[in-house]
């Protein structure tokens, strides 16, 4: 299963991230129906799909007979969304809606985890991706940086505006934040530039932010890196 990282919106010192999956593939009716199939059921396709038009239309009766359904893969029951002013209110199609909510059945509510296999990959929203720092003058990569010394960040989408005070690279310290001023290369998969001199020894996190259409946006490197 392949999944992306993507940064929480509100503020935070401690940055946090939250995955999102990346669907293989959508599964349709047609497509469930023909692996229903191939798994060797005795039933035809048309067979298959007959139950499933079946089973979807009783569902939906005792839904509307006001009853909760149990099955091996689901769960179903009608629940009224709306609100109601006083204890006296009546239900109203104007105010008031009547849904369907659906939860995990007991062979779906707990997933076999040892069987997944997970594969982290970059967001799909296009920003700036750090994938390697590296000091040129003392040969370290993605650990630590000396004052003053030629570096080199390499990953994708890196490209930016010098010439634009909010994009660049960045250090950032709590809430102290320097750009680097001294740029040898700005391309998309590499930059060289040199490490500020006036930076108090420390933990830094870096990032490149590039204008992607109207918008700036970050892109940070995925460990603090330290400079010395």
């Amino acid at each position: 299963m392949r999944y992306s990282l993507h940064k929480f919106k509100f503020n935070s010192e401690n940055e946090k991230y939250y995955a999102k999956v990346i669907f293989q593939n959508r599964i349709d009716e047609d497509a469930m129906v023909d692996r229903i199939f191939h798994r060797g059921s005795t039933l035809t396709k048309t067979d298959i799909k007959a139950v499933l038009m079946s089973l979807t239309e009783e569902i939906k009766q005792c839904l509307i007979n006001g009853e909760s359904i149990t099955l091996p893969f689901a769960n179903y029951k009608p629940v009224i969304k709306g609100v109601f002013h006083n204890d006296r209110d009546k239900f109203n199609h104007h105010e008031h809606i009547i849904a369907c909510s659906i939860t995990p059945g007991k062979h779906l509510s707990k997933l076999p985890q040892s069987e997944f296999r997970m594969q982290r990959v970059d967001s799909s929203i296009r920003k700036p991706q750090l994938k390697q720092i590296f000091d040129i003058k003392t040969g370290s990569s993605n650990k630590a940086l000396a004052l003053g010394s030629m570096a080199s960040i390499t990953g994708n989408l890196l490209h930016f505006d010098p010439g634009d005070s909010q994009q660049g690279i960045f250090f950032i310290q709590k809430y102290r934040v320097s750009r680097v001023k001294i740029i040898g290369t700005i391309k998309a998969k590499e930059l060289i530039f040199s490490v500020p001199e006036d930076l108090t020894p420390g933990e830094y996190r870096i990032e490149v932010r590039a204008l992607f259409g109207k918008e700036i946006r970050k892109g940070a490197f995925e460990s603090l890196i330290i400079v010395e």
